[in-house]
């Protein structure tokens, strides 16, 4: 744990939480056939037209198809409004064949435009059905207490369709072990480093299904040496999976 004192405060400099530094550019290509979908499909008002996507990432799908996962953050009309594009692009025939277009608020530690990162971990929910994870990076308000790393989102392609199984999910969070001083301190007497615990959240495929879909294991490990790791099973409800419990 980093803090920068400045002014007489600690202010909160970083958390060693995962970053989302793993490159995912996406193509010319792939943002002009993004933007044609949303044109073609009247997603996207005419005055946003000229308005290109604010945050953008790009992977080739881990199967065999021609295919690449693409996922675009255009401004929503409000302050706070998002709108989020999660598209599947068929390489060959050079167009979206799956998307899920949806309008979120972007709230007080969601921030879209930091980080997004497109997990392609095995996650094989049914026979012939792969999942992927798009992880949205979130901010810490500076004097918190604790805070998350990114969030992660579950999805499925039905048909043309694409939709979220589980939404939200952490895949980390912190915060203090006992109470945190502010105060700088002196040279004599220096402000004690605040303890910080960790955790870290991984999702893997269960043995059991509950209403055809897969059961997800989700293991947190903490960074506490007499902390013991806990696993929790996650059940489909027919619609998607629970989050895990704090």
């Amino acid at each position: 744990m980093n803090l920068k004192r400045v002014a007489g405060t600690a202010v909160l400099a970083m958390i060693a939480l995962p970053a989302l530094a793993e490159t995912q550019a996406c193509s010319e290509q792939e943002l002009d056939m993004a933007a044609a979908f949303l044109k073609e499909n009247g997603k996207r008002k005419a005055s946003e037209d000229d308005q290109g996507a604010i945050a953008t990432a790009c992977k080739p799908w881990p199967g065999k198809e021609p295919y690449t996962i693409g996922v675009f953050v255009y401004e929503g009309g409000t302050p706070d409004g998002k709108r989020l594009l999660v598209a599947l692009f068929d390489r060959a025939q050079a167009k979206v064949i799956a998307s899920n277009w949806t309008v979120a608020e972007e709230d007080a530690i969601m921030r879209y435009v930091d980080g997004i990162r497109i997990d392609t971990a095995r996650y094989q929910l049914q026979p012939g059905l792969r999942a992927f994870g798009v992880d949205i990076n979130t901010y810490s308000p500076r004097y918190a207490e604790g805070g998350y790393g990114p969030m992660r989102t579950l999805y499925v392609r039905e048909g043309a369709a694409i939709r979220p199984v589980l939404s939200d999910m952490p895949v980390s969070r912190w915060s203090y072990l006992g109470e945190m001083q502010w105060e700088t301190g002196n040279d004599q007497e220096p402000a004690p480093e605040p303890e910080i615990e960790r955790f870290d959240y991984t999702i893997s495929i269960a043995a059991t299904r509950t209403k055809g879909f897969a059961d997800l294991l989700v293991m947190r490990n903490s960074n506490q040496k007499d902390a013991k790791p806990t696993t929790q099973l996650l059940r489909y409800d027919g619609k998607q999976y629970p989050l895990p419990q704090e």
